[in-house]
């Protein structure tokens, strides 16, 4: 299997997931489920996968297949899956405009939502998303935004969308870019700097990573299907043993609430409070390790 199926074998939908060469190193790690794309002249480091997603758009690469995706070299070693099994799963679940997998499932059970985890992660990080939605003339605070369970969860970009789900998300990031380049050069110098991450990162890619969450928040007419992660399939997956803890203690009750659906600001808190343990608990243990 190629990442180029031009064809439709027994109905099934054409599927087409490319994946990003931004040098060397990365092209000999495309899994051999996707189709290289060659960025290397062009790898864009501050905005990452979205610089090339907008002109991947633009190319209308995406009107070749039913289904189609453009992914960062490191899917695989995120997900834990192989590109041949996320391209079953597509084929096997026909009928959405947009399927996705978060490699990041643990987040679902102590962040409320996409935004609370970045602010943590990154402060200033909703203000500045704030400053590029107003100056798209979005009308819409991250800040008050719902809960993002499993059926809204990405922390990336891994999703494959049919052509109506490419020209309608992309519309939307467009507008993004067209405000955020109106914003003032202040702005613009916080979001293209360092922002606090494992490795060199700006403000952007944390900024656009998280719009496809809110989008599929303020579009429920859009029909999206997540790779399924069990609570009790999480093993892999886990980092420290404190969100292991806090995962067999909690998990049970905050899948009730989610089936439930109904979060008031106590609930909101107490995702606050397991976010920052968790958080806590990683720091210390770095410390440890770098005595």
């Amino acid at each position: 299997m190629t990442g180029e199926i031009a064809g439709r074998t027994n109905g099934e939908a054409r599927v087409g997931i490319f994946q990003i060469a931004y040098n060397d190193e990365t092209q000999e790690q495309r899994d051999k489920a996707f189709t290289v794309l060659d960025c290397r002249d062009d790898p864009a480091p501050q905005r990452r996968e979205i610089h090339h997603i907008i002109n991947f758009h633009k190319a209308g690469t995406h009107r070749n297949y039913d289904y189609c995706g453009l992914f960062s070299p490191k899917f695989s070693e995120k997900t834990r899956i192989s590109g041949e099994q996320y391209i079953r799963f597509i084929k096997d679940n026909p009928g959405f405009d947009v399927y996705f997998i978060n490699p990041f499932p643990l987040l679902k059970y102590y962040a409320f939502n996409v935004w609370e985890q970045g602010e943590l992660s990154a402060p200033g990080l909703c203000e500045l998303a704030n400053q590029v939605l107003a100056a798209a003339g979005i009308p819409v605070d991250v800040r008050k935004l719902p809960r993002n369970t499993a059926d809204t969860l990405l922390y990336c970009n891994f999703w494959v969308g049919n052509a109506k789900f490419w020209d309608e998300f992309l519309h939307f990031i467009g507008r993004l870019i067209d405000g955020l380049e109106r914003l003032p050069e202040p702005v613009r110098q916080v979001i293209f700097g360092p922002a606090p991450y494992l490795t060199a990162a700006t403000y952007f890619p944390f900024i656009f990573e998280r719009m496809f969450s809110t989008y599929l928040l303020l579009r429920r007419d859009i029909k999206a299907l997540p790779y399924p992660f069990p609570r009790d399939a999480l093993g892999p997956y886990y980092f420290t043993d404190m969100e292991r803890l806090l995962i067999a203690e909690w998990g049970p009750m905050i899948d009730d609430w989610d089936e439930a659906g109904v979060y008031d600001e106590d609930k909101r808190r107490i995702f606050r409070a397991l976010l920052k343990i968790t958080y806590l608990y990683a720091a210390l243990r770095l410390q440890v390790v770098n005595r």
